[in-house]
């Protein structure tokens, strides 16, 4: 990371913004990930309106050890789907037995 007003600026290894700081001397930092911080990510889906799919879903999340965050209903009174809309955790190391 470069640093710049007291702030520290993590470029992309192949940046090639940070290949010109590298080569004008740039004050630099060093830092590392964690690599035991799980991965956040948000689905938006559509599930068939029937008895029991939600719930098939969620426990299929469970099983893979995903972790769900939030979960939120979005729907449109123009439109005839409802969308699902979760942010979830996933670890490095799924495993799905």
């Amino acid at each position: 990371a470069f640093v710049k007003g007291g702030n520290a600026i993590v470029h992309h290894k192949l940046c090639d913004r940070a290949d010109k700081m590298i080569d004008n001397n740039q004050d630099m930092v060093f830092i590392k990930w964690d690599s035991n911080i799980p991965k956040s990510y948000k689905l938006i889906f559509s599930l068939e309106n029937k008895k029991g799919v939600l719930a098939e879903f969620l426990a299929f999340l469970a099983k893979m050890q995903i972790n769900l965050l939030t979960i939120n209903l979005s729907s449109d009174l123009n439109s005839a789907v409802d969308y699902f809309e979760i942010t979830m955790e996933i670890p490095d190391n799924i495993n799905p037995d």
